[in-house]
């Protein structure tokens, strides 16, 4: 029972907050009900903090992303960046490699955490020709977007070592899954406008989980 109970009821909370649509807050509480079937409350906990340290970031400075408009919808957000960055982290959770599951979801913090730092940044630059562009656009990096990427990587890491006993190297692995997430994450957004930014986030925390990947073939 309570296995379904917690993520049900996360479900309903997000909602009832905005900080999720109502199918957005459905396939979380999907997820979470997946995971914590398949591995236990532990890993359901880093899901949670991810979800509110995302919220926390994303409603720092509101009025003023909402102004320059790269806020988020008054209704919160809805299913496809949900399973932009919780898609990938969910079924490398079910399948229970924790260096996957912790690089994709380091990734998705990380840029999620960039973008939402970031966008306070006056005049960040993009890395197709490194010119000035105003705060939001696609593809544009910053000291401060940085700043976010090393926060997001370290909360993950953080939570992972704590919730699932996970050893030391696990700060590596989520550090440089998160900054290659994120870089990976700007480049398609600078040199590929084709491509929308909900498949840019699952190819970025694609690119998180191969570090994690990376790392297990090294260890």
């Amino acid at each position: 029972m309570l296995e379904l109970l917690l993520p049900v009821s996360f479900g309903i909370l997000a909602g009832l907050a905005r900080l999720l649509d109502p199918l957005g807050a459905f396939v979380a509480a999907y997820f979470g009900i997946l995971i914590i079937w398949t591995q236990g409350v532990g890993y359901f906990l880093v899901l949670l903090l991810f979800f509110f340290f995302a919220c926390v970031f994303t409603v720092m400075k509101g009025k003023y992303k909402k102004r320059i408009g790269v806020g988020e919808p008054e209704t919160g957000r809805g299913v496809n960046p949900v399973m932009a960055k919780g898609l990938l982290p969910c079924f490398f959770g079910v399948y229970g490699d924790l260096n996957l599951f912790v690089g994709s979801l380091s990734a998705g913090l990380a840029d999620t955490l960039a973008t939402e730092v970031g966008v306070l940044h006056k005049s960040p630059r993009l890395l197709k020709g490194l010119r000035p562009v105003p705060p939001g656009t696609r593809g544009a990096v910053s000291w401060l977007g940085w700043l976010g990427v090393l926060i997001g990587s370290l909360l993950v890491a953080f939570c992972a070592h704590i919730l699932l006993d996970a050893s030391l190297v696990i700060y590596a692995v989520a550090i440089s899954a998160g900054f290659l997430g994120s870089l990976v994450d700007s480049l398609l957004g600078a040199f590929m406008p084709f491509l929308s930014k909900y498949e840019i986030n699952v190819l970025s925390t694609l690119a998180g989980a191969g570090v994690g990947g990376l790392f297990i073939l090294a260890l």
